[in-house]
């Protein structure tokens, strides 16, 4: 398994750099940009609850007794432990892209998996 960085090229300014070390808590209060409170409206009489989230695509759900529950049928499976994941990916090539929660993702694999 590779981690890569490629085809970016960031020009920080002088203490931006300390910004995206692995491991170091800056302790640094940021100042909210606007009101620290989240109003929760109630639900339009014209939005029907099912037009919120079709579960088409697999990834609306939620989590239920620490089991991921995916809504609109889809199939999930569920792996225990780093063996049922070996197998599962065993001969299979992978390719993640994303943001931050992908990166989380490679870490998980990479220090779960055996050999990796």
């Amino acid at each position: 398994m590779n981690h890569i960085n490629g085809g970016m090229d960031i020009k920080l300014k002088a203490n931006e750099a300390n910004l995206f070390k692995s491991n170091v808590n800056m302790q640094v209060f940021i100042q909210a940009s606007g009101p620290a409170s989240v109003t929760v409206l109630p639900q339009r009489k014209e939005q029907p609850m099912d037009s919120l989230g079709s579960g088409k695509s697999g990834l609306s759900g939620y989590y239920y007794q620490g089991v991921w529950r995916p809504l609109g049928g889809t199939k999930v499976h569920q792996f225990n432990n780093s063996s049922a994941i070996s197998q599962c990916l065993k001969g299979k090539v992978v390719h993640m892209y994303g943001d931050s929660t992908v990166r989380q993702w490679f870490e998980y694999l990479d220090a779960s998996l055996p050999g990796s």
